[in-house]
């Protein structure tokens, strides 16, 4: 029989294979037993009984969160995840919003803390595919509201797909600030097709790029690229990431921002020339 701090345990495990679902999207088996630090086999096991459960559905090693259950998570569930960082993140983000332009706004957990911000930064145009930022900036007073529209994502609660992708190119912006799931020295990618490629056609649309990205996303890895280093302007992180020499952002002419309680200032490599 199972002890009661198993069963705990367990139910544990579970959380967090939710968690990163509603954080990441669809996610490969092996992903989750990475990020998570348990065997292929434990999570295979929890991923086999969450899907019998009806919470989860696993198609070809992919693991994605059934409709029905996301349609019970908040829209904002994945912002509590490493809310501190996102919040010193987003604070230092909004210095480079001016009033009077137009931004690009993607539906990542991490720009979720930008939202307050807009709204006092006003008068702006905003464009996003984030339903969760639509329905908050719809009724902010100064506020010009374009949404994508698109094939609607429940997981992501988010529009994504061709005519997502065709709205946005018709469009042009001062800046975008885009989040995304793994960031290393080749890029930024996400686990999903669909919005790697949303989030591309949004770099390319925009003047400024700004890829926000707490301290965890430098040790995932996911497998589509939305952009390379060099595609964006600034990089601003909670902590200096590891997994990125100097040199390359320097090659890139990207320029790492990095704030938190680890510095005393704002630390920075060089500004592109």
């Amino acid at each position: 029989m199972m002890q009661g701090n198993q069963r705990e345990d367990i139910g544990a495990r579970h959380v967090q294979i939710q968690h990163l679902l509603a954080e990441n999207g669809p996610t490969k088996v092996k992903d989750i037993a990475e990020q998570l630090h348990f065997s292929d086999v434990t999570i295979y096991r929890d991923i086999k009984k969450l899907e019998k459960e009806g919470i989860l559905q696993l198609d070809n090693g992919i693991v994605v969160l059934s409709r029905s259950f996301t349609s019970e998570i908040p829209p904002s569930s994945r912002y509590e995840s490493n809310l501190a960082a996102k919040e010193i993140i987003c604070t230092k983000a909004s210095e480079f919003i001016r009033p009077d332009s137009t931004i690009i706004l993607d539906d990542s957990s991490t720009v979720l803390p930008l939202l307050d911000f807009i709204k006092k930064k006003a008068p702006l145009t905003v464009i996003t595919n984030s339903v969760f930022a639509g329905e908050q900036l719809m009724s902010a007073s100064g506020i010009r509201l374009y949404m994508t529209g698109g094939l609607y994502y429940p997981w992501a609660n988010a529009f994504h797909g061709h005519m997502a992708i065709h709205a946005l190119q018709s469009l042009q912006a001062d800046i975008c600030f885009i989040s995304t799931t793994s960031v290393t020295s080749r890029g930024a990618a996400d686990s999903y097709d669909a919005t790697a490629e949303l989030k591309s056609t949004m770099l390319s649309i925009s003047e400024t790029k700004i890829l926000l990205a707490d301290s965890s996303k430098f040790s995932k890895r996911a497998l589509y690229i939305a952009g390379t280093l060099s595609d964006f302007d600034y990089i601003i992180t909670d902590k200096t990431p590891e997994n990125i020499r100097p040199e390359q952002l320097i090659e890139a002419h990207t320029q790492l921002i990095t704030v938190g309680p680890e510095t005393d200032s704002d630390k920075t490599n060089k500004q592109s020339q």
